[in-house]
């Protein structure tokens, strides 16, 4: 909140003079490929992903990640993963989704319905951190790997007398 509240990260959703400025900016100052990751709008009434996704890549981005959720969403709701095929349409840059991708059978069907170019996997590797493992397994035409057993595995890390959810890791397991 203190970020995009300053007018930063999705804040610049809000100022697109000013997220041109600056990436321009960075894109002029380095020889190494610059990427934006961004959410889909400020709020359900400001979608503007054809928009940025064409002036970013105007400024000379070589990719784009959508976070396929606005700003007044937070991480709350569900990832509307509607509006990227059109923003994917609008350029010619890698277009990767992100949000809501938390099983492989979910990467496939992202990659199916909006014909991105790359998938971004973020919480759902915290409930299951083998899910790269398996959604490369699973997108090559193989049978996803079954996970393992997170509490085995969790007590010969943690020892047998703590649990993960005594109170030492409920903040990084809590989604």
């Amino acid at each position: 909140k203190k970020v995009a509240g300053g007018g930063a990260g999705a804040g610049l959703l809000k100022d697109l003079p000013r997220m041109r400025e600056i990436v321009s900016t960075v894109v002029r100052s380095t020889d190494l490929p610059v990427t934006v990751k961004t959410r889909l709008g400020w709020d359900a009434e400001s979608i503007r992903i054809v928009e940025v996704a064409r002036m970013l890549e105007d400024c000379g981005a070589q990719a784009l990640t959508v976070h396929c959720r606005t700003r007044a969403q937070g991480h709350k709701g569900r990832a509307d993963h509607s509006g990227m095929p059109r923003g994917k349409d609008a350029v010619d840059i890698p277009v990767i989704l992100n949000g809501d991708v938390t099983t492989p059978e979910e990467a496939r069907v992202a990659f199916v319905s909006t014909g991105c170019d790359g998938v971004m996997i973020g919480r759902g590797a915290l409930h299951n951190p083998w899910i790269f493992r398996q959604t490369q397994e699973y997108l090559g035409g193989g049978e996803v790997s079954p996970s393992r057993r997170r509490v085995s595995c969790t007590t010969s890390t943690v020892g047998p007398h703590r649990s993960l959810m005594d109170g030492s890791s409920t903040q990084h397991m809590r989604w």
